[in-house]
């Protein structure tokens, strides 16, 4: 029969809203509980998943309009499912990733105001195996995500330019609650502005009461593995007796 397959927990929301802090507590919480789990940053890639991820963040993509440069978004995140997020589940670990298909959604169907239908049907393609079993949207007020944003920023010129895309910030709230509706099944929606530990709990009640994570073998060591400071380094889960190579940046 083999392992059962991972389970994929995504977490969303606006900027500042505790997002990586979230999923770093869950992960210690779920590696000493004894699941098997990777922390899966979106990373670079492949050579030419870089390259795009390159054109992208420079803005040299915008000039071919807002359909083509979701389409070059897609690809990056496509490449992050297939080298990384959906070998780890077949190989029955559980993946946590932060701004993840909502995101493209959100990002591309609404703020870069992409054609909604095309945008719903390349998160189809792109995610149709790798769709996540919860989603939590970690909920905050646009203006509390950028005040704590300025707050952490104070001494860095970003701050201050921050706080020009509050209409941004708006927008994207407004998206993840249309989501939370629409998916209503799939999303635990938190109130992210009350103190990490609260946001914490919730999260862990959440996944108790839905009962998600079931099947696991509390002797596995698990080794939560990222790859956000080297390009190169290749991602790896070890389960005692077994190196598992989820992809590596060539």
């Amino acid at each position: 029969m083999g392992k059962p397959r991972g389970k994929l927990i995504s977490f969303e929301g606006g900027r500042s809203a505790g997002k990586s802090t979230q999923v770093k507590l869950l992960a210690k919480r779920l590696e000493n509980a004894g699941y098997p789990v990777l922390v899966a940053y979106e990373q670079e890639g492949s050579v030419g998943a870089k390259a795009i991820r390159h054109m992208l963040s420079s803005g040299a993509a915008s000039s071919f309009g807002n359909e083509m440069e979701a389409i070059l978004a897609a690809a990056t995140i496509g490449d992050h499912v297939e080298q990384v997020i959906k070998p780890a589940l077949d190989n029955g670990i559980n993946v946590l990733c932060e701004s993840y298909c909502d995101a493209f959604e959100v990002n591309q169907g609404i703020i870069r105001d992409a054609d909604e239908n095309m945008i719903k049907a390349i998160g189809h393609v792109i995610f149709e195996e790798a769709w996540p079993d919860l989603t939590f949207i970690l909920d905050i007020f646009p203006e509390e995500g950028m005040r704590r944003s300025n707050q952490n920023h104070k001494n860095d010129a970003a701050g201050s330019a921050n706080k020009v895309d509050i209409v941004m910030q708006k927008a994207r709230h407004a998206g993840y609650h249309k989501i939370a509706r629409e998916a209503a099944g799939r999303c635990e929606v938190i109130d992210a502005s009350l103190r990490q530990s609260y946001v914490a709990e919730k999260v862990w009640e959440a996944l108790a009461r839905r009962d998600i994570f079931v099947d696991t073998n509390p002797t596995e060591k698990t080794v939560v593995a990222n790859n956000t400071n080297n390009s190169n380094e290749t991602v790896v889960a070890d389960l005692t007796n077994k190196t598992i190579v989820l992809g590596a940046s060539k």
